[in-house]
């Protein structure tokens, strides 16, 4: 009677079990790991002291990946393959990951070295096992005289869109004075709800120089000129608040990088962490505000959102649709302007349990996951916030055992999960077409379609050859029933020689096309 039983309980549990929504594709889109300042002097008239010169940081030019910020990123690496394995979208931990994984990177020198560092922390342990990182072509720097910092390298639309001179020409200036208006217009409540966070910022920086402020003393953050304008085709807006936002992240990048709670190191000693450890000074969490702030006003919001963030997000949908390649986890080295404006984009804030809302620490990552139901049409989006705590990044914790800190994301206008048709609609609707491209720079669309050019020459040869095969197998047939044949068969195999040789020949030529090598822009278009 009990076999009975059970085998009546595996059939009703049966239908259940294999209607489990299956997890069949993740998209990261992180921030590079700790780096130096992008200021190459240690030197500012925003501040009294002198910020940690390039040699304290280990690296030889201005935001550079750090030594410390490497492994910090390597210990992500780990923890998305063991993550993902858990839930059955990558294989297990010693088990080599490489061909479910595709990586585009920024040709920039940090978000390279972060794409590298991720795959070395995913295949770390596993032996003969080798994940490729794409970017555009990128030549690093000479680190030697006067150009000693200056890499070779094309701008890539995914991570900078308004580096490419079509896309900056569509940026409609009217658009971008309304963002400054309202960003002058809402100055009086700013300066009230950040005066104590401004004030902090003033009591760490001792700013400023009498030069930035027209030669009147005092000179402090308060006396700067504030105003947002339009500058051509991009907003700017200087100022304290922009002042407080590169000086609130370099305090968290020198944290991050493990810099002694001293006059050399996090802050000069007057910034308090406690995570765990600089307890004294001025709240960093509450300096830190300025940062998010600053972001908030010009990459998250509206329309300067979508003019930065359309692009990458359109990449994201075209590969939960299939449109480039197949891989299973995906990954976007890129910016913190590129996870806020993307965010922004699409609506999306998370809280932090050690840092302001919607910052976005080194290493960061917004994270989409495609769920597939019982049939296509019950697919379904989750979305997330990942990073490593303050804690975490200062005590380079070992990830896993530990965990980062991982918050689940509401897309507004969408139940959760997100139906896959809803997110589509959502997403459409959220970026501006015409600031999206079909790859990541026009120059490789250009390789592409010469590449594609060569693919067909390859087939027509090959299609020349094939029939030249038919006609030598007829003449050879009426070879064995007629003496004939004479010079017009010496010639039919003349020319099926000339065929072959020309065919081998453009063999050689198009091979790296057909094996998906020819460019960078194969690479990304194929996902391989």
């Amino acid at each position: 009677m009990s076999k009975y039983l059970l085998a009546s309980l595996l059939l009703l549990t049966a239908p259940a079990l294999s209607q489990t929504p299956q997890l069949r594709m993740a998209i990261v889109l992180t921030r590079h790991g700790v780096r130096s300042p992008l200021a190459a002097s240690n030197v500012s008239p925003y501040a009294k002291e002198s910020w940690p010169s390039l040699s304290d940081w280990g690296v030889a030019c201005a935001g550079d990946l750090t030594k410390r910020g490497e492994q910090l990123v390597e210990q992500m690496g780990g923890f998305y393959h063991a993550y993902y394995a858990e839930k059955g979208l990558l294989p297990a931990v010693n088990q080599c990951p490489a061909s479910q994984v595709n990586i585009w990177s920024d040709n920039e020198e940090r978000t390279m070295g972060t794409a590298n560092a991720l795959a070395a922390g995913m295949t770390k342990g596993v032996a003969n096992c080798k994940i490729q990182v794409n970017s555009l072509p990128y030549t690093p720097p000479p680190r030697s005289g006067p150009n000693q910092c200056k890499a070779s390298k094309d701008n890539d639309a995914f991570f900078h869109p308004l580096s490419d001179p079509v896309l900056n020409a569509r940026v409609d200036p009217m658009q971008l004075s309304i963002a400054a208006a309202k960003i002058n217009q809402e100055m009086p409540q700013l300066l009230n709800r950040y005066h104590d966070s401004l004030q902090m910022m003033q009591n760490t920086l001792q700013c400023c120089q009498p030069t930035e402020c027209n030669g009147q003393k005092p000179c402090t953050l308060f006396n700067l000129n504030h105003a947002a304008k339009v500058l051509g085709q991009s907003l700017k807006w200087d100022g304290m608040f922009s002042v407080s936002s590169t000086a609130a992240e370099n305090f968290l990048l020198e944290y991050g990088n493990g810099m002694p709670c001293n006059l050399h190191g996090s802050g000069w000693g007057r910034v308090a962490y406690k995570s765990p450890d600089c307890e004294s000074g001025q709240s960093f969490r509450k300096m830190e505000e300025l940062h998010t702030l600053y972001f908030d006003k010009t990459k998250h919001t509206g329309y300067l959102a979508q003019i930065q963030g359309s692009n990458l997000t359109n990449q994201i949908l075209k590969r939960m649709l299939g449109q480039i390649g197949s891989p299973t986890f995906v990954i976007y080295s890129g910016h913190d302007t590129d996870v806020s404006s993307v965010a922004g984009l699409l609506g999306l804030n998370w809280s932090l349990p050690d840092l302001p809302d919607n910052d976005t620490p080194p290493a960061g990552a917004l994270i989409f996951e495609l769920w597939g139901g019982v049939t296509p049409d019950r697919q379904s989006v989750r979305m997330y916030y990942m990073h490593q705590t303050l804690e975490q990044l200062r005590t380079l914790a070992q990830l896993p055992p530990q965990k980062p800190d991982i918050r689940e994301l509401k897309l507004p206008g969408c139940e959760e999960p997100c139906p896959f048709t809803d997110f589509q609609n959502i997403v459409n609707g959220a970026i501006l077409k015409n600031f999206t491209t079909t790859g990541p720079s026009r120059a490789l669309a250009k390789r592409r379609r010469a590449s594609t050019s060569l693919r067909r020459s390859y087939t027509h040869l090959s299609k020349a050859l094939s029939t030249a095969r038919m006609r030598r197998e007829r003449r050879l047939r009426y070879t064995e029933s007629s003496t004939r044949c004479g010079q017009r068969c010496r010639s039919s195999r003349l020319g099926l020689a000339a065929l072959y040789m020309t065919l081998s020949k453009y063999r050689a030529l198009t091979a790296p096309v057909r094996d998906r090598t020819v460019s960078a822009f194969d690479i990304w278009k194929m996902g391989l």
